[in-house]
């Protein structure tokens, strides 16, 4: 059987898992519409493989909001 954790160990392990997945993925990018999209996939893909790889019973769903920012007229 699996051992509960303190609700803020579960999300500390979430969050390392997300902002590493974050770093690698966008460590170096510049923003690129067109890249947003895969992007996006990669991330999810690397925490939902993460989180199995942890062997624990875990139960998210994934969602992302996209900023996009406004551009002035000059």
């Amino acid at each position: 059987m699996f051992s509960s954790a303190p609700d803020s160990l579960a999300r500390a392990v979430v969050q390392r898992l997300v902002v590493q997945a974050l770093q690698v993925t966008l460590s170096d990018a510049s923003y690129d519409a067109a890249k947003v999209a895969p992007w996006t996939n990669t991330v999810i893909d690397t925490v939902l493989k993460g989180l199995v790889a942890l062997g624990r019973p875990f139960k998210y769903i994934g969602g992302l909001c996209q900023r996009v920012p406004r551009r002035t007229r000059q």
